[in-house]
């Protein structure tokens, strides 16, 4: 049996107007609930507290196949707000490559950690962060929309 490998390289870059189309098709690909906006997504394109990055191809379409966004605050830790893949390019690693890039741009701005809510019934999710070194901190009883409970998580940088 012969077997395909995928030998496509990725490349993290900020997100731009452009890609707001496709941001918003991965958003309500991947949420039923607690979606960003298009509105909020051009505000944070222009947010200079923001880290907002894509995944891509390095030599393919320049169609975004996921992203990451990371508010920063004056006197506050850091919070990863969403990210998101593709479905049809999950388990590739691109959620880690955008989780480690924001993790690289946030030790660069001289940040000392970062908090994200995570569904907590989602074990595969909270797993993934807990594999990039995240600790839950607590629980958020009935945090989302629809009444789901959430784990507030942490890294230190």
């Amino acid at each position: 049996m012969q077997t395909t490998e995928r030998l496509a390289s990725y490349r993290i870059a900020p997100a731009l107007p452009a890609d707001i189309g496709r941001l918003q098709e991965l958003e309500t690909d991947s949420f039923s609930s607690d979606r960003l906006s298009r509105r909020q997504m051009l505000y944070h394109l222009h947010n200079p507290r923001a880290v907002f990055l894509t995944v891509r191809e390095e030599n393919g379409s320049q169609t975004a196949l996921g992203y990451a966004l990371i508010l920063r605050a004056k006197n506050r830790p850091a919070r990863l707000y969403s990210i998101v893949v593709a479905k049809e390019s999950r388990g590739l690693g691109l959620g880690k490559i955008l989780c480690r890039a924001g993790l690289d741009a946030l030790r660069d701005a001289g940040e000392k950690k970062l908090l994200l809510e995570v569904d907590a019934h989602d074990n595969a999710t909270v797993g993934f962060y807990e594999r990039l070194g995240f600790e839950t901190i607590r629980r958020l009883p009935a945090y989302y929309e629809d009444g789901r409970d959430a784990l507030k998580m942490q890294v230190l940088l």
